[in-house]
């Protein structure tokens, strides 16, 4: 017989992940756009492009492992579940312009 025992949820750990987590995400999809609007304007791109996706990853995973560190593993999980909400709410909204070139 297998038995599970409930899981206790820290809902304001969660809510603490969920708060940073929106605020790192909201920073990483403005450093993505900013990286790819400095990208189509220089003359070498990929430079560019490397030295934003690596930034905009060491933030993020940054601020994640300083969350998990400070609130736990449910704080870690509301970051995590905020970046994919944000992620979706970005990818939806689709903000560019119809002549932008950019398709979705």
């Amino acid at each position: 017989m297998i038995s599970i025992d409930a899981v206790s949820v820290d809902w304001m750990a969660l809510l603490i992940g969920l708060a940073s987590g929106a605020v790192m995400s909201a920073v990483f999809f403005a450093g993505l756009a900013y990286g790819m609007r400095r990208a189509l304007k220089a003359t070498r791109p990929v430079p560019v492009l490397i030295l934003s996706a690596v930034l905009r990853m060491v933030l993020l995973l940054g601020a994640g492992w300083v969350v998990v560190t400070l609130a736990g593993v449910w704080a870690f999980a509301g970051f995590a579940l905020a970046f994919v909400i944000l992620r979706f709410l970005a990818i939806r909204l689709d903000l560019f312009t119809p002549g932008s070139g950019a398709t979705s």
